[in-house]
């Protein structure tokens, strides 16, 4: 496994190369409630960094004014947390926020 932090754009993170699934899944069930946020695909996992309150913030504003207007408007919505994806045999697994 090789690991590099120099990936342009990449803050508050790590890349790991030539992951297997099974080390995917013990190093997700290993960071379990941390908030570290993992991608994975192809042998490639991201592990960032849990997210800040500079960004949460107005991640939860800008959500309550679109559900209120979603509302206002009488527009059907469903708020969604962040979901994993993933299937062993297809090789990717992405972890969503």
């Amino acid at each position: 496994m090789i690991a590099t932090t120099s990936e342009p754009g990449l803050q508050n993170g790590i890349i790991l190369y030539n992951v297997t699934w099974d080390t995917l899944e013990k190093l997700d069930a290993d960071l379990e409630g941390t908030g570290a946020r993992l991608t994975y695909l192809d042998g490639y996992l991201e592990i960032m960094a849990p997210l800040s309150d500079t960004h949460e913030e107005p991640k939860n504003t800008l959500g309550q004014l679109l559900e209120s207007y979603m509302r206002l408007k009488g527009i059907r919505f469903y708020g969604r947390g962040s979901t994993t994806i993933g299937m062993k045999e297809l090789g990717g697994k992405k972890g969503a926020g």
